[in-house]
């Protein structure tokens, strides 16, 4: 009865310990990954404010161009014909929108 007694603790006791190291090794391996979820979120989500502050510097015209272009997935034809412009125009507002949008985000930097 005693050996039964002793038996029956030593199994708990190897239990308990194989329990809690596993408990360890879930949670050393699960925190990073939530970790960098929310650092690639909180990232994001300020490239997404640099980019909207920046696009809000831009003219009228060439912000309208890029978000119609780029936001909304449009061709230049398609822009053209929606703002009822110049293909070439769109086209150069395109441009000196993203080279401007770009000096602005770099300058930020």
């Amino acid at each position: 009865m005693l050996v039964n007694q002793a038996h029956g603790k030593s199994v708990d006791l190897i239990r308990s310990r194989n329990a809690r190291h596993l408990r360890e090794t879930r949670a050393a391996v699960e925190w990073p990954s939530v970790t960098a979820e929310v650092d690639t979120e909180l990232m994001l989500e300020a490239t997404a404010k640099h980019v909207r502050e920046a696009l809000a510097k831009l003219s009228a015209n060439e912000r309208v161009v890029i978000e119609l272009a780029f936001f909304d997935a449009n061709t230049d034809r398609q822009v053209a014909v929606l703002l009822d412009l110049p293909e070439g125009t769109i086209k150069t507002r395109i441009r000196s929108g993203l080279s401007r949008l770009y000096g602005l985000l770099h300058k930020e930097n």
